[in-house]
């Protein structure tokens, strides 16, 4: 591989882009909603509102890849989805390329919000809130994970935030069905965050990074996850009540068994050995997304 190509791929991985499809998938679970409870929407709204949550989320990682490098490069036992993208402790492009990745998307982020403003009855103030946060995540001044509120903000951006905007981009405005189908991705983002804290643990303490587990101990916040695996289950009868179509708590219900096999494996002790980590996150990662996948699938089909 030449050079040039070889830093094009180390930029492309720089911003994670399998963590891009769960930002795609979430903004059109808001879409399908309104469509369902609408009956129209707007594929340049939708078009517009998309290309922003993209330009936030790439700006995040680049971000976070930069503002958080002291924490990757003390990471010691990083794994497949914790301890940054691994590109820069390696080596393979200066923190700087990070940097200025990040302001490039910050710029394409406000540039397409002006465009969602242009077209779109709503949505607009919510992202530019979405984008001042995703940016406060490790950026200074504010660094949120350093204060306790990492997680809050990951979730209130990604699981909550998302959803929200393609739905109030459509219809203008703010449901109840709308809040209550982030309830499930919000309690699933949260179990995904905590397993992929847990072998940045000793890294982030020593750098002064607040995650929950730090903040409670690995053991307490393992005990918080298993609860929200729970609470995710328990529920998706509300969400009917709601007013969410029956099609997609249905169809979130059967990832349970995915959700029991992740409940077995932080079961004991387990999730204290390293070689567990790995499948841990795994896991994780791969509940939140089937749920949000399979609530999309319901919303369109059922």
């Amino acid at each position: 591989m030449s050079a040039v190509l070889a830093r094009a791929w180390a930029i492309v991985r720089l911003g994670r882009p399998v963590f891009l499809l769960g930002g795609i998938a979430l903004h059109a679970c808001g879409v399908a909603l309104a469509w369902r409870l609408g009956g129209f929407v707007s594929i340049e709204i939708a078009v517009w509102s998309q290309l922003a949550i993209t330009a936030i989320q790439l700006m995040t990682h680049y971000s976070n890849d930069y503002f958080d490098h002291a924490t990757d490069a003390a990471n010691e036992t990083p794994t497949r989805w914790s301890g940054g993208s691994r590109v820069l402790p390696a080596g393979e492009l200066s923190p700087r390329v990070a940097l200025v990745a990040a302001i490039v998307c910050a710029t394409a982020a406000i540039a397409a919000i002006i465009g969602v403003a242009q077209v779109a009855r709503g949505g607009a103030p919510l992202l530019a809130l979405l984008l001042v946060l995703a940016w406060s995540y490790s950026s200074p001044p504010l660094r949120l994970h350093t204060r306790g509120l990492g997680e809050p903000t990951v979730v209130g951006v990604v699981a909550i935030g998302t959803p929200l905007v393609g739905w109030s981009a459509q219809t203008g405005r703010i449901d109840l069905a709308v809040l209550a189908l982030c309830v499930p991705f919000a309690l699933l983002q949260l179990v995904m965050l905590v397993t992929i804290e847990l072998p940045d643990e000793a890294s982030d303490r020593s750098t002064g990074k607040r995650t929950f587990v730090v903040a409670f101990g690995a053991a307490r916040a393992v005990q918080y996850a298993k609860v929200a695996i729970l609470a995710t289950y328990l529920a998706l009868p509300v969400l009917g009540i709601a007013g969410v179509p029956s099609g997609a708590p249905l169809a979130i219900a059967l990832t349970l068994p995915i959700a029991l096999v992740q409940l077995w494996r932080l079961r004991g002790e387990r999730w204290r050995d390293p070689q567990s980590w790995e499948w841990l996150a795994f896991g994780s990662v791969a509940l939140l997304f089937a749920s949000i996948f399979a609530a999309l699938c319901g919303l369109l089909l059922v």
